[in-house]
């Protein structure tokens, strides 16, 4: 229930009228569209356009309710207006103020700017100027002081329902004078920030105040208790700058500056000023100050479904209610006056018509980059709206105030700046007056970004397949709103004809490809190109087949094919990507061969990747075989055996042979070169192989070494002189003389050697020498110590 307060009596209980008359708004938002009537309405009717065609609608109660009061004082017997104070002293009167609003002055106060004015409960009359608070006989507008403040001068004052005054100043601080005792102040509350505009009035059950807060007049409304203390308060929006001051006058709520009357309509999330009166020649002053002519007075305003429940004040309507009978019927508004008790019935008249259909067309949506992109027909939208409709008209406008109002209608060509523009769009039936607003949008999108590819390498082996997505990802990136086509011309990247399939067959070195990067949401494009660079392919030779003679019981694995690398890239740098068993792995680069590689089958063949060094893509294949041949024994090969030895260590063979052979000492590891170093003495067995037949031929070769000295004393060491590895062969013959040439002792390479005795006697420390004879003749000659 909504509380509205008059100052005057009543006429007795239940005085029914049947002169109501008011323009009255509706805004229901149904199916998230808003319908609207503008449309006068007829004596004790309020109209309401219905989106459902259904004849039901909701209707808030509570506004009725304000629009029936604020449009009726003659049918509650009061008399309704705001007065307003000027500079110049006048105190006027506003009346009409829903119909044709009409000032007049009251009276003239002499050598007073007034900076606002009051009325309460009791028809009483203040005002303010300077410091002080002053009390005006209506009948000769003579003043009374009735309160000085000697803090700041006042330029705000207002009563509530309890006749408390209320004032402030230029800081942040709010101050009352409590109800029989206006002799002293206090602070009523502080807002710490801004100061007041003008006025402090009560409106239904809250407290709504003028507040300039940084340069903008905000509007607050203040939660206050049953004593009228501050609780808490939010800002509802702005009002004009310049507000003055506030007044509440019956159902509404009025605002004025230095020249405008204004009334000021509460939605849920905003507040609209609608200007109803205009003092632009400043006759008797500036307006500076307002206040309701009933502001102070309270009523309590019921709406009720019969005249009945109305009689006997039952079963009140809730703020908001669906009408009970499609299509309109007849529900009573009762104005009580909580004072006297007395009451007056209104009858109000619900009438529903049905809104215009309609369909909100699509976003009409431009590129940025289109002839006059910023330019927009939107009148080619009217037949999507209203489709075959022929009783509608369709208007277009900047704003849904605009649109509501049917004022400011756009251009068929409508210009936006920037990007983007919202238009609105009102659909109306001259017939009923119903009209329903809605919008759509004016877009201009932006171009595609993306990036110009770096111009693509490729291989000179021509028929080649090119698959262009290998450049798209360089293009577009992860945007999975934009596609990319191409084209042999820009013509056709253009004109979006003859796009190129994904893979793509170049018979001989390409010209630029052109591409088209396109919005898929917006549709909008832009198109560029890229060209290509042309590798050449690697040149390289096919390395000679690779022969493995096969020992008896061994598993050949090769460590590398580095002679075969030296033999393919023959002095060039080319880039070996690896060796393969077969050339689709070798094409495809997979399955590469790892070593050590074991050589299992008689004939293999190895095929390998050559790639240019700056393209990989760019390459070639080719192959070499792998034999495996058994070894055989029948080799006839000419050589000869040049040997270095005589030394404990680093003693060496080297085969002395013309040929494609190689050489080993075991016959299990063979090498290239035919020497073999840093050999001990003793006995070795060389072998040379044919690398194209595999035969072989071996000889057995020894590496000699004596003893410098021998100590025969019969401790087991050194008891005996022989030569080092003679025992490989029996043939070898060893002669021992003495120091004078006398001749001593003959052994065989295989005996134990000499023991130092001479016909069984011991002889000498002495140096003595020795001939040796090997089984090929030779003739080696030395000396050695005999220690006792």
């Amino acid at each position: 229930m909504k509380d509205i307060y008059l100052l005057f009596c009543l006429f007795p209980l239940f005085v029914f009228s049947q002169d109501l008359s008011t323009d009255y708004k509706i805004y229901p938002k149904p199916f998230g569209k808003i319908v609207y009537t503008n449309k006068k309405l007829a004596t004790s009717s309020f109209e309401f356009c219905d989106t459902d065609r259904d004849g039901i609608v909701s209707v808030n109660i509570e506004e009725l309710k304000n629009r029936v009061l604020d449009a009726n004082p003659p049918q509650i017997n009061v008399d309704s207006g705001v007065y307003i104070g000027t500079s110049s002293g006048e105190i006027q009167l506003v009346t009409n103020l829903t119909t044709n609003p009409t000032v007049k002055k009251i009276c003239s106060i002499n050598n007073l700017a007034i900076t606002d004015i009051a009325y309460n409960q009791n028809g009483d009359m203040y005002v303010c100027s300077g410091y002080n608070i002053y009390k005006i006989n209506k009948t000769d507008c003579t003043t009374d002081n009735v309160y000085t403040f000697n803090g700041i001068a006042i330029n705000s004052l207002s009563f509530d329902r309890q006749s408390n005054i209320y004032f402030g100043g230029s800081d942040s601080k709010v101050y009352r004078l409590d109800n029989g005792n206006y002799n002293q102040s206090f602070l009523w509350n502080d807002f710490l920030g801004g100061r007041p505009a003008g006025d402090f009035v009560m409106f239904g059950d809250k407290m709504y105040i003028a507040w300039n807060n940084n340069g903008s007049c905000l509007l607050y409304e203040v939660t206050v208790n049953n004593n009228m203390n501050y609780v808490s308060h939010k800002v509802l929006g702005n009002l004009p700058n310049g507000t003055y001051g506030l007044a509440s006058e019956l159902g509404s709520l009025y605002g004025v500056t230095a020249n405008q009357l204004f009334r000021i309509k509460i939605n849920l999330n905003s507040i609209e000023n609608e200007v109803i009166l205009n003092n632009n020649n400043f006759l008797g002053g500036q307006w500076f100050g307002a206040a309701g002519k009933n502001e102070a007075v309270a009523f309590d305003v019921k709406a009720y479904e019969t005249a009945a429940d109305a009689q006997n004040q039952v079963n009140a309507l809730p703020s908001n209610w669906n009408n009970t009978i499609p299509w309109g019927q007849t529900i009573y508004v009762v104005i009580k006056n909580t004072v006297n008790q007395q009451s007056n019935v209104v009858p109000v008249d619900i009438k529903i018509e049905t809104a215009p259909l309609y369909t909100n067309p699509k976003n009409i949506e431009h590129c940025e980059l289109d002839t006059n992109a910023s330019i927009f027909d939107i009148n080619h939208t009217v037949s999507e709206i209203i489709g075959s409709q022929t009783n509608l008209t369709v208007s277009f406008h900047k704003s849904e105030i605009d649109a509501t109002n049917g004022s400011s209608p756009l251009p068929t060509l409508y210009t936006i700046s920037g990007k983007y523009a919202k238009v609105y769009f009102r659909v109306t039936n001259p017939s009923t007056g119903c009209f329903s607003v809605s919008s759509f949008d004016l877009i201009i999108n932006s171009s595609p970004v993306f990036t110009i590819p770096k111009d693509v390498s490729i291989c000179d082996k021509f028929p080649l397949n090119f698959n262009f997505k290998a450049v798209e990802s360089e293009i577009i990136g992860n945007q999975s709103n934009l596609k990319v086509t191409f084209y042999e011309s820009d013509a056709d990247a253009l004109n979006n004809s003859n796009p190129l399939p994904e893979i793509y067959t170049f018979n001989s070195s390409p010209k630029p490809i052109y591409f088209r990067v396109t919005n898929v949401l917006t549709g909008c494009f832009l198109v560029s190109k890229f060209g290509f660079n042309l590798n050449l392919r690697t040149i390289f030779s096919n390395p000679k087949d690779l022969i493995i003679c096969q020992s008896p019981n061994l598993n050949y694995k090769l460590d590398n094919f580095d002679p075969q690398i030296q033999e393919i890239r023959n002095g060039q740098n080319n880039n070996i990507a690896g060796f393969y068993n077969s050339y689709d792995d070798a094409s495809n680069k997979i399955n590469e061969i790892t070593f050590p590689y074991n050589v299992k089958k008689k004939e293999n063949e190895i095929f390998f990747r050559v790639e240019n060094s700056s393209m990989a893509s760019c390459f070639d294949v080719g192959s070499f075989f792998i034999y495996l041949r058994a070894e055989n024994q029948n080799a006839n090969i000419p050589f000869s055996v040049k040997i270095s030895d005589w030394k404990s260590e680093r003693n060496e063979i080297e085969i002395l042979a013309s040929g494609n052979y190689e050489y080993s000492i075991d016959g299990l590891i063979y090498q290239d070169i035919p020497v073999f170093k840093d050999l001990l003495p003793g006995e070795y067995q060389i072998f040379i192989r044919d690398r194209g037949s595999c035969s072989v031929i071996s000889e057995k070769v020894f590496l000699m070494m004596y003893r410098n000295f021998f100590t025969p004393n019969g401790d087991g060491i050194n008891d005996y002189w022989n030569v080092i590895a003679s025992s490989g062969g029996a043939n070898v013959k060893i002669m021992i003389y003495d120091r004078y040439g006398k001749f001593i002792k003959s052994l065989k390479g295989d005996s134990i050697g000499w023991d130092g005795n001479y016909n069984n006697n011991p002889m000498p420390s002495s140096d003595y020498w020795f001939e040796i004879v090997t089984e090929q003749g030779k003739i080696l000659k030395g000396h050695f110590s005999l220690k006792r």
